[in-house]
């Protein structure tokens, strides 16, 4: 089960399995559309028939600790 939220002020997963790439590229933007489907090749993700690739909120957070270390 996929605990709410995954800080950093994202909202709460849109699906059982953590956040479908589309719901993170709504919140962090556009450009992050390319990073993420790069970055989810490395981690594990899922193909949801509903949602599309879906990150697991760990990675998730993982990702954007990576982006905000890497804006200083």
């Amino acid at each position: 089960m996929v605990l709410s939220g995954a800080g950093h002020g994202l909202p709460d997963p849109n699906c059982d399995s953590g956040y479908p790439i589309e719901q993170l590229v709504r919140e962090l933007g556009e450009e992050h559309r390319e990073p993420l489907r790069e970055f989810s090749t490395m981690r594990a993700s899922v193909e949801c028939p509903e949602h599309g690739i879906v990150m697991y909120v760990v990675d998730v957070e993982r990702y954007v600790e990576q982006q905000s270390s890497r804006s200083r």
